[in-house]
């Protein structure tokens, strides 16, 4: 059944909404597609027109004053009682104030409307006087529609901090980006499913399971630690490397006593299971620690109590939410703050932010890193590809040498932490440094998979914000192969324009590596360095893992280097699956959260993309750009 969407906008002359809206719209095509019905306040530019010209309804009611205010709402209420849309949806304030009271003077009713906001104009540092007062009516009748769609979380934020109550947020994948107009597209549909009423809703979990049993038991966790006297708790928090330094760590502690350990999973509901689940013999306990959003570390905090806290490093990674290092930094550096006057603050000396923590504990203080002053000092770090990262690590007048089985130098903050950990809870360098010399890459973060006579490929696809992309990088420069290949999928996180980020990326990445090949709808962001002479035979861009993967496959070098950095979500790795396995699946678009390898349906049957077959071979055909 086509769904009938009614778009209330104020005007169709602004560059944001009334752009987004005119592509959306025109975009929208298929046996998927709504009916769509444009209602703007003023006499559209070009946007209207080339909304008139494809065949979509535009009516223009009158521009709102305070005089005219009441004839446009009446043009707009019969309006919508000539045409009863399934969904009105409205855009800016002027559209979500007229269209809501014009949806329920018509008979259709508040159910009927969704609100399509941006976060951009209620962030603290523009809200202006003027800003603010529209606002006021906003949250008044913020109840009243069926729900508000937000693109992201700092959105959704924005407008409860200035007083939106609705009954639902929808959050939905909103980007301006025309590759992702596809994505966006689907997320819109869906929603506008649910407003109509042709899709229900999933059944959400039971009130004692959603609300009540997550209170109890961070309550009882909140009664249960203090009674763990023997135990000592450690919380590890940090934007880059805290996983493989919690695993390390713990591995490291294992050896003193009996040791809980709780990595990959860092959020405050998952640190009072680890206070409830921690044994009461357990001489220590180590918790990694998320600040993915404000408040988060204090939530952790409370539950865990912890004796010892490592701050690895200051990054970007949430920069969405905090928009800024020294917010990630405040929040990071609650952990160091809650430590009792015995406890010990475990910090990276070669991160500026990290360092300045020092002052805000009244914990002893352990450096570690590169720097001079460091109390566990690193020195002759080398890691040049095919040889594993090494260093020699200095504490006092101990010095010793480990040889690992990481790669790339980055690794050595994570090794430092770990090994502070263990001075800091009396456990010898040697001994650390044996273990460490066994420890395995977790898989996902910069793990090796290969077999003799094929690729080499070096996975880091857990997570890809941009900030971390030098250090990948350096890696690639000095690693010694017959030829390197950088494949990049997602990156997050990034300030600025992503399209140019993309494209900075790229030049960067040719002058380390031989090969440079983007994966997914970002691809289509380095399509301009394709037309650069040269770049065409080293510079490549799929859409989907299968193309890319039948394209590395087709010329594979014997101990080539293949390095594939991306987010979780891509599923990149199926690139490297398919060279050691039988991949059936190729779904593009796969909301599990795991690694491929660790998925439930990893081994059921699913078609590649475009109705390809699994036996085809790369062609050039089937390439997006610079094919």
């Amino acid at each position: 059944m086509q769904v009938t969407v009614l778009h209330v906008i104020p005007s169709l002359r602004s560059r944001g909404a009334a752009s987004w809206l005119k592509r959306m719209v025109l975009a929208d095509r298929g046996s998927h597609a709504a009916r769509h019905i444009v209602v703007s306040f003023t006499e559209g530019n070009q946007s209207g027109h080339a909304l008139q010209e494809s065949g979509v309804e535009v009516h223009y009611v009158g521009r709102v004053t305070l005089l005219r205010m009441p004839a446009v709402f009446v043009r707009l209420m019969l309006l919508m009682r000539r045409t009863r849309p399934d969904v009105v949806m409205t855009w800016l304030y002027h559209g979500h104030f007229l269209g809501t009271l014009a949806a329920i003077a018509s008979g259709l009713g508040g159910n009927r409307v969704v609100w399509n906001v941006s976060g951009s104009s209620t962030e603290s540092s523009t809200l202006t006087r003027k800003t603010y007062l529209k606002l006021v009516p906003l949250a008044i009748l913020s109840p009243v529609p069926w729900g508000v769609a937000t693109g992201s979380r700092s959105e959704w934020e924005a407008h409860r901090a200035v007083g939106l109550r609705p009954r639902r947020w929808f959050r939905v994948h909103n980007s301006k980006r025309r590759s992702a107009t596809e994505k966006v597209l689907n997320s819109y549909r869906l929603l506008w499913r649910f407003a109509s009423g042709n899709e229900h809703l999933p059944a959400r979990r039971g009130v004692f399971r959603r609300r009540i049993y997550p209170r109890l038991r961070y309550w009882s966790a909140q009664i249960r630690r203090p009674l763990l006297v023997r135990t000592t708790f450690i919380g590890v928090t940090g934007s880059c490397g805290k996983t493989t330094a919690v695993s390390l760590a713990a591995d490291l502690l294992a050896t003193d006593g009996p040791c809980h350990r709780r990595e990959f999973y860092n959020t405050p509901p998952i640190s009072a299971k680890t206070a409830l689940s921690t044994p009461a013999s357990s001489k220590y306990c180590i918790q990694e620690v998320s600040g993915d959003f404000p408040g988060a570390i204090a939530a952790h905090v409370r539950v865990l109590k912890p004796h010892i806290g490592i701050v690895t490093t200051v990054g970007t990674d949430h920069y969405t939410t905090f928009r800024s290092l020294e917010a990630i930094a405040e929040e990071k550096g609650q952990l160091v703050e809650a430590l009792p006057k015995r406890g010990t603050a475990i910090l990276n000396a070669d991160d500026p932010r990290v360092r300045a923590m020092a002052a805000r504990t009244r914990a002893r203080v352990l450096l570690f890193g590169l720097a001079p002053d460091a109390d566990i000092r690193a020195a002759e770090v080398s890691s040049a590809w095919p040889d594993r990262l090494s260093l020699t690590v200095i504490h006092g007048q101990e010095r010793v040498r480990i040889q690992t089985k990481l790669v790339g130098e980055f690794w050595a903050t994570s090794i430092l932490a770990a090994m502070a950990c263990g001075v800091a809870c009396g456990i010898d360098l040697k001994t650390s440094a044996k273990i460490v010399e066994t420890f395995e890459p977790i898989t996902g973060r910069n793990s090796i998979h290969g077999e003799p006579g094929a690729p080499v490929f070096i996975l880091d696809n857990t997570k890809a914000p941009f900030w971390t992309i030098p250090a990948s990088l350096a890696f690639l420069a000095q690693a010694k192969a017959p030829r390197k290949t950088a494949v990049f999928g997602t990156i997050s996180d990034m300030p600025g324009r992503g399209h140019k980020k993309y494209r900075q990326i790229a030049r960067q990445a040719l002058e380390v590596a031989d090969r440079v090949v983007f994966v997914g709808p970002q691809a289509d962001a380095v399509s301009k360095l394709l037309l650069q002479e040269g770049l065409r035979e080293r510079l490549s861009a799929f859409q989907t893992s299968y193309q890319a993967s039948a394209f590395l496959s087709e010329n594979a070098l014997a101990d080539e280097l293949i390095y594939i950095k991306a987010s979780l979500s891509d599923h990149i790795e199926r690139i490297m699956l398919s060279q050691l396995d039988q991949v059936v699946c190729w779904r593009e678009r796969c909301r599990q959260r795991v690694l491929c390898s660790a998925c439930s349906d990893y081994c059921e049957p699913h078609p590649p993309p475009f109705g390809l077959t699994a036996g085809d071979k790369f062609d050039n055909s089937i390439r997006s750009t610079g094919g």
